[in-house]
């Protein structure tokens, strides 16, 4: 192979490498999304949602808490199972889902379907439903806020397929946090017909009903332990994202006192039991990482590597709502995408941050 060949291959890499962890990148999905976006809004029209809104407000309320977004559609509304888009007519409805996340789809009807004619439901439906954090943080308060505004803890939940098949939606429902309501869990192609359909917007930061899931699970930190844990992924990680040099880590960190915990390798309620115990916690940053939830009342510290420009602050909002030490890191290199690529943790920080743990 020539010099410049070889040059040339060194070049090329070297900017791919630039624009998958670059805010360049970030930059320039937002504007093709937008673009899509407003593509899309040419050939298929959205329904005005005014005359199906019953009604817009805001609920849970308080001094301390900013509170949800209630919002009550009436129909006959159509809910399709992929995505849980609401439609009127086979045409989708503006403004009407979580306001999580981005829009997925907002494709017309092109067909027929049969309708599962029910009168009211509260729409689970997120753009991450096989999400560990959103499920915490943003799918479950919605529940408790509705049930506070209803006075009633027994109507009935549209339920994603692919949020049912996640373990920890099956530990939710083993340890029986969904109490008297009926789970309707919604296949792909499965459409739903509702007279009237609740939708709540539920705020992006932690807040009071994220503590009153936390109180629903009966679950709080255990002061009387401070076990030192790393969150591995294994191979059955939800988006593949993995660590080059994890030996080394491993071995570093087991002599420190650490122990190398998988999240999916447990159950919901194994998890909840491991990390009320749990000390000091280094992790990449994940959705493993809402494991910290479950030391709530008692001292932790998190050391949270992040990802080149997949920088989420979620953990460390939960960190200073709830007292916890955060201590933020960086990567040494990536390579792929920051969100499905692997990485390099760089281990003479990992080293420095070590050394100012308390000797065993």
């Amino acid at each position: 192979m020539s010099q410049g060949s070889c040059f040339g291959d060194a070049l090329l890499k070297a900017l791919k490498t630039y624009y998958q962890s670059s805010a360049f990148r970030g930059a320039l999905n937002k504007t093709t999304k937008t673009l899509r976006a407003k593509l899309r809004s040419l050939f298929v029209k959205e329904v005005d949602c005014a005359p199906y809104l019953i009604s817009e407000r805001m609920i849970g309320s308080t001094a301390q808490n900013a509170g949800a977004k209630l919002k009550l559609f009436t129909g006959p509304v159509l809910c399709e199972g992929r995505e849980g888009n609401l439609h009127i007519n086979r045409a989708p409805l503006e403004n009407s889902t979580d306001e999580i996340g981005r829009r997925r789809s907002s494709k017309a009807f092109w067909y027929s379907q049969p309708r599962i004619k029910i009168d009211f439901a509260l729409s689970l439906h997120t753009a991450h439903p096989n999400n560990y954090w959103h499920f915490f943080a943003h799918a479950l308060p919605k529940i408790l806020y509705l049930e506070d505004e209803l006075g009633a803890t027994d109507f009935p939940i549209l339920i994603n397929e692919r949020m049912a098949r996640c373990g920890f939606f099956k530990g939710a429902v083993e340890l029986g946090f969904f109490g008297q309501h009926e789970l309707l869990i919604q296949k792909a192609s499965e459409v739903y017909e509702l007279r009237e359909i609740a939708v709540v917007c539920p705020p992006h930061d932690p807040d009071d009903y994220l503590d009153k899931v936390l109180d629903r699970f009966q679950i709080s930190g255990d002061s009387d332990f401070s076990d030192r844990i790393y969150i591995h992924r294994g191979h059955q990680s939800a988006n593949g994202r993995s660590i080059d040099n994890i030996d080394e880590v491993v071995e570093l960190l087991e002599g420190h006192g650490f122990r190398l915990v998988d999240p999916q390798n447990h159950s919901l309620k194994e998890q909840m039991e491991i990390f009320s115990r749990a000390g000091t916690v280094v992790s990449p940053h994940g959705a493993g990482l809402a494991n910290i939830l479950f030391r709530r009342g008692a001292p932790l510290c998190v050391y949270e590597i992040f990802y080149g420009n997949l920088n989420h602050s979620c953990y460390l909002d939960v960190c200073n709502r709830y007292g916890f030490t955060h201590v933020r890191a960086e990567m040494a290199s990536t390579r792929g995408k920051p969100t499905s690529g692997s990485a390099t943790i760089n281990i003479e920080s990992l080293k420095a941050y070590l050394k100012t743990l308390p000797a065993l």
